[in-house]
């Protein structure tokens, strides 16, 4: 079957008796810039008898075994150039396929017609746009948009240049004398080392893998220091620092460079029981200032799937195991938060009673033997009585959970499957994507458009404050002097405490109480303040 397609267009022919000549077969016809095909088919070229400005050319092609523009024609080809532009505007909105695909979607009557009709030469080409199409579009819009130069080191230090010029802070150093090919990359804004100085008496130092390559395509990991935010109660990624290698060196020097250019250091340093991680902190801290502590807290998650039901009882449901895993927690955060060593030795003998206890349905003997082979031995890194530091506690961050949640969002939110991309594509999301949301979400909860997210504890306290009726928690509040306001203690009643606000912003700074003094968090007394402003 023969198909003619015939596209009429205006020009301007110049009137020199030059002849229109006949496009012979395998002719390259240009489409528009640099972007040419190569067409099989003869194509005619005539003027227009009566419209001299008017110009025919019909294109003379075969098409063997399928009709031209059919439904399996449309499937088994590209996608049309209208429908990847449209791609292509959406990615650089920043939308990603879970945004394209939910715009994507047909209504429901719309697909109710067809399926009854049976005629899938209806179906538009929207519904064509798989993940794949998107995935390819991003991927490109990403390395026009972090490649700056086609060697990675190069585009690098452009990246450089960039967050400084922006009021950032960038720092990147080549590493080949501890191992051919090692280096680091760290940087920050001027917001974020803000924000540091202000909340990071207490940071959670953790890395992700998988998030980008080198220039040879080794995985890079990608480290994070976290810290809970007062404004908005959430954890906060302040600093960054990618590096190729596992060892200590690259986080020494992030660290250093940290502490000697921008004066941070922080008092206690949250890890995973890393010893890579123990090490390097040790020498950024510890030869400048016995002070400073560089012992961590353990995430005790981590040993928690030792506690299994044993073969020989009656399966367990996942609510049995998950309790039994909480209350085995309870007592190894316990042990952490003993203030003595007196009172740690009374809760190590409390969770070796508790698993022996277990050991009917339990297999509570082996989570203690693993406990006391790979973490007991370790006390004085963990144990907040055995630590010689006697800075704040801070017992509203018993784990990892912030920076984990950290590492949660960056994968499922802004990486998804780009996660096999260079350096500077992560650099890219990280300071063009992520830095905006989050001063975007810490401007939102400054005026209260948006709430203060609350942890397990402060939601516990709050809840005890609004169990109290309008008389007595206005009784709880002896008086007001200027900024202070002076409130009664929740367990006697002959302890004042003084809480100092800020009028003008409308913004609680700090109690006198025991429990804000040592952990820098909100409470009971806090909130009544609160009730008692609002009512």
């Amino acid at each position: 079957m023969e198909n003619y397609l015939t596209t009429t267009f205006i020009t301007r022919p110049e009137n020199d008796g030059t002849a229109i000549t006949v496009l012979p077969a395998n002719e390259v016809v240009p489409l528009e810039e640099k972007n040419h095909f190569v067409a099989g088919f003869t194509a005619f070229v005539n003027k227009d008898s009566e419209d001299k400005n008017m110009i025919t050319v019909q294109y003379r092609r075969k098409h063997t075994g399928h009709e031209s523009g059919s439904n399996i024609d449309t499937t088994s080809g590209t996608l049309p150039r209208f429908v990847m532009k449209f791609i292509q505007a959406q990615v650089e909105k920043s939308l990603t396929w879970r945004n394209i695909k939910h715009m994507l979607r047909l209504d429901k009557d719309v697909l109710e017609n067809i399926l009854d009709s049976e005629n899938y030469d209806q179906l538009p080409q929207s519904v064509r746009i798989d993940y794949h199409h998107v995935y390819y579009v991003m991927k490109i819009h990403l390395r026009r948009q972090s490649q700056h130069h086609p060697s990675m080191a190069d585009s690098l230090i452009k990246w450089g240049t960039k967050i400084q010029n922006e009021r950032g802070y960038f720092t990147s150093k080549n590493l080949d004398r501890y191992e051919e090919g090692m280096f680091f990359s760290a940087f920050m804004s001027q917001w974020q080392l803000k924000l540091l100085k202000e909340n990071g008496d207490l940071v959670c130092l953790d890395s992700t893998h998988k998030t980008c390559v080198d220039g040879t395509n080794h995985d890079c990991y990608l480290y994070t220091l976290v810290a809970r935010c007062r404004i908005t109660g959430k954890g906060k990624p302040l600093t960054w620092m990618i590096t190729n290698s596992q060892a200590q060196y690259p986080i020494l020097y992030w660290l250093q460079w940290l502490k000697d250019e921008h004066g941070y250091v922080p008092s206690r340093v949250m890890i995973d029981d890393s010893n890579t991680e123990i090490a390097a902190i040790n020498k950024a801290y510890n030869t400048v200032n016995d002070d400073v502590s560089s012992g961590t807290y353990t995430d005790n998650k981590n040993i928690l799937t030792k506690l299994t039901a044993k073969p020989s009882t009656p399966s367990k449901t996942l609510k049995e195991t998950r309790e039994m895993r909480e209350t085995a927690l309870s007592l190894m955060m316990n042990m952490m938060r003993a203030e003595t060593p007196v009172d740690f030795d009374l809760e190590h003998e409390k969770f070796e009673t508790w698993c022996i206890d277990v050991d009917e349905e339990w297999d509570g003997p082996e989570l203690y033997q693993y406990f006391e082979r790979e973490f007991l031995r370790r006390r004085e890194k963990w144990s907040q009585a055995l630590t010689t530091c006697k800075k704040k506690y801070h017992h509203h961050v018993n784990t990892n959970n912030y920076i984990e949640t950290w590492h949660r969002q960056l994968k499922d939110v802004y990486l998804a499957s780009l996660r096999r991309q260079r350096v500077d594509v992560l650099v890219y999301i990280l300071w063009g994507l992520v830095l905006p949301d989050l001063m975007q979400d810490h401007l939102c909860t400054v005026p209260k458009f948006r709430l203060r997210t609350m942890n397990k504890a402060e939601r516990r306290r709050l809840a005890h404050v609004n169990e109290l009726n309008e008389e007595e928690a206005a009784a709880r509040i002896v008086s007001q002097e200027g900024n202070t306001i002076k409130v009664l203690s929740f367990t006697d009643e002959n302890i004042t405490y003084d809480i100092l606000i800020d009028a003008d912003n409308d913004f609680i700074v700090s109690c006198t109480c025991p429990d804000n003094q040592t952990n820098d968090s909100q409470y009971k007394h806090m909130y009544l303040v609160c009730i008692d402003t609002r009512t």
